[in-house]
């Protein structure tokens, strides 16, 4: 039986015209962004947290359903009843990839109206537990459809579908003590910055540290200086 998934809206006492739309991850859900989505509400952004069955499609099947939910509700008044000047993306682990999937169903226009995008966790050269996972599992697609796009196989849907363009500002917040996705898995080849902290997969997401790195990117194009 699946939970039912719904998306949060977060508004600011004071908007400063700009909407941030953050993606969770693999067998999550929207709550698992709160603090992070606190963060940018109180610095001034409309915030969505978007939700999806993680496990019922696989990621290009997930990347069509976000780009069209971003026509209807991000890029259009929506929620906010406002039109934003910028929009950027905050995503956990898979989410990186269900981005990367539906920047190509977007206009050139679309795009061009897309700031920062932080990729927190990122399976982006994949995972070797999912690789495992589908060597172990024969039938592991049909538990979890994007268990196959998420290996670090060379062929896989991760190492194999287009990272975003060149020009799109995209950052990378990796966990030291990761042991789902390994550091070196989240690289880009056009990242602008990359940074690591002493976390893991999960509870990346609940340090206060990587809410404030992720407010100071998009504030600033760069991450906070890391206290001594």
């Amino acid at each position: 039986m699946l939970l039912p998934f719904y998306h949060r809206y977060y508004t600011p006492e004071k908007a400063n015209g700009e909407r941030v739309v953050l993606l969770h991850g693999l067998f999550c859900g929207s709550f698992m962004m709160n603090r992070i989505a606190a963060h940018l509400q109180k610095d001034g952004y409309e915030v969505i947290s978007y939700d999806y069955h993680t496990r019922k499609k696989n990621t290009a099947g997930h990347g069509d359903d976000f780009a069209e939910f971003l026509k209807k509700e991000v890029f259009e008044p929506g929620y906010f009843q406002t039109l934003p000047n910028k929009i950027h993306f905050v995503t956990h682990s898979m989410g990186g990839l269900v981005v990367r999937a539906a920047l190509r169903k977007l206009s050139e226009e679309q795009r061009s109206q897309i700031g920062k995008c932080i990729m927190i966790a990122p399976p982006n050269k994949g995972s070797d537990i999912a690789k495992a996972a589908v060597r172990i599992v024969p039938f592991a697609e049909k538990i979890v459809a994007p268990i196959k796009d998420l290996s670090s196989d060379p062929d896989s849907f991760a190492n194999t579908f287009p990272e975003p363009p060149e020009n799109m500002d995209v950052a990378v917040i990796a966990g030291d003590y990761d042991t789902t996705v390994l550091k070196k898995y989240t690289h880009l080849k056009n990242e602008r910055f990359h940074l690591s902290l002493k976390a893991s997969h999960t509870m990346i997401l609940f340090h206060k540290e990587t809410a404030e790195h992720v407010c100071h990117y998009i504030q600033h194009g760069s991450f906070k200086e890391m206290q001594p």
